[in-house]
């Protein structure tokens, strides 16, 4: 990312806030989602406390904003331009693995579905 030899063409202070703003929270939700799993096997419990009592998807969602912040944070546009691949393919796996967790889980999971985000 630092050595991306094209840069975005706005000045570096403003690629710095913007891209830590979205980047920063991005990262933390990231590692929060982990947190949050931390000792749970995904094959026979649905994690629905800390970060996952909000957001179904917090890891997938964490990455889509470090995907977006960090290359904005150091002026890299070759690696945002990346983000154009990474997160169509990151929701494609998000929506698979939704309908996954709804076979596995039933209405447990639809119950869970209805009062989350993302």
């Amino acid at each position: 990312m630092v050595n991306d030899p094209v840069k975005i063409n706005i000045s570096s202070s403003l690629a710095l806030t913007i891209g830590l703003v979205i980047g920063v929270p991005g990262l933390a939700i990231l590692i929060s989602s982990i947190i949050a799993k931390h000792g749970f096997s995904d094959a026979d419990h649905l994690v629905t406390g800390g970060i996952y009592k909000r957001l179904r998807n917090p890891m997938y969602f964490g990455i889509i904003l470090v995907h977006l912040g960090f290359p904005i944070a150091s002026k890299s546009l070759i690696t945002l331009i990346s983000a154009v691949i990474w997160i169509p393919l990151i929701l494609a796996w998000r929506f698979w693995e939704e309908k996954e967790l709804e076979k596995r889980f039933g209405q447990k999971y639809l119950d869970y579905k209805k009062r989350t985000i993302f």
